[in-house]
């Protein structure tokens, strides 16, 4: 048990305990999981994602409540990519 003080002196075990996470580490550990996420969603994506450019004209047009069949429309230029 953790509460017997010869087990706790021991605990954890050193072999068992690997390098503490600094904020470099952290940061580059967030990174990584972000751009997996990207990726995984990308690959999901059941259409073409359009390349535009900052100043193009866009519509936006997407489904805000597939029982009721309503959808959104958003025209507006693009200020950044």
């Amino acid at each position: 048990s953790i509460d017997n003080p010869v087990t706790a002196k021991n605990w954890p075990p050193v072999d068992q305990l690997g390098d503490p996470i600094t904020p470099k580490r952290c940061r580059d550990i967030m990174h990584q999981l972000n751009v997996q996420e990207m990726d995984r969603m990308r690959k999901l994506r059941p259409f073409i994602m359009p390349k535009f450019d900052a100043g193009d004209l866009v519509e936006v047009r997407y489904e805000m409540s597939r029982s009721q069949q309503t959808f959104a429309v958003f025209q507006g230029f693009c200020t950044e990519v």
